[in-house]
């Protein structure tokens, strides 16, 4: 029984860290095009974080973005610069309210985030 017990957070151990390696990949991706406005990027890593939104807990998500954000920022040379700043404050408040937004409102929450849902009750 404590073989079941050990695999089991083994395996979400492994399910956080290749969900934030995913949401890495993307991020350089996006890092690679010019901004728009100095600090700011569009976003895409974080459809890997709504995708998982259902699936994680709190302290799983917060975990899954501090990767993904030392990581980044590890490659692209930026690490405890703003820009590192801006992106782990971002992120760990983009968690909070939509963690927080998903457990509250459940009929205004799909897997494809809070927008669509709240688009498709108005039509």
């Amino acid at each position: 029984m404590i073989n079941i017990i050990k695999y089991k957070s083994m395996r979400r151990i492994y399910d956080i860290i290749f969900f934030s390696f995913l949401a890495t990949f993307i991020a350089s991706l996006e890092n690679m095009f010019p901004r728009p406005f100095p600090y700011s990027r569009i976003g895409f890593s974080f459809i890997i974080i709504v995708l998982v939104l259902k699936h994680f807990s709190l302290k799983e998500l917060l975990l899954l973005i501090a990767i993904k954000n030392i990581t980044v920022s590890l490659l692209f040379a930026y690490i405890f610069t703003p820009p590192f700043y801006l992106g782990l404050g971002g992120g760990i408040a983009s968690v909070i309210v939509m963690t927080f937004w998903s457990h509250r409102g459940q009929n205004y929450t799909s897997d494809h985030g809070i927008l669509p849902t709240s688009l498709m009750e108005e039509l």
